[in-house]
């Protein structure tokens, strides 16, 4: 009798232990946000294009829905955090990489920074400023 409880016991704490494992393994590799076709008019308009694609990787896997704060943000309200990673980086990879951890550490100051952060449309003000 005491085997059997045991043996019950057993299973469900594996049962458990497997689906942690599987809810781990989901989030892991849950899928990040595609940038707009604005951010990558934006991209071309200040990196070399030897490195656009690099940008847009980085955008994309670390500056993304992965973003302290933004895991259900759109891609129009990632636009807002993704030009203003844009503007401060100022075509320069170096800096892009230092302000996308920035936005990983409180996308708020990045925001601030970038001037973004009293107004919901400077970001699309600078845009229009860029692409002329």
């Amino acid at each position: 009798m005491i085997l059997l409880d045991l043996w019950r016991l057993y299973g469900i704490i594996e049962n458990i232990i497997w689906n942690l494992v599987r809810l781990i393994i989901v989030s892991s590799h849950k899928k990040m946000t595609a940038i707009t076709q604005n951010t990558a008019k934006a991209i071309s308009a200040l990196f070399p294009a030897v490195v656009q694609n690099d940008v847009i990787s980085e955008l994309e896997t670390k500056c993304s829905n992965n973003v302290p704060g933004c895991d259900s943000w759109t891609e129009s309200q990632l636009e807002r955090i993704w030009f203003a990673v844009l503007k401060l980086s100022n075509g320069e990879m170096n800096k892009l990489e230092s302000f996308i951890k920035v936005a990983n550490t409180d996308y708020r100051d990045l925001l601030m920074a970038a001037e973004f952060g009293s107004d919901l449309e400077a970001h699309n003000k600078w845009f229009s400023q860029i692409s002329c």
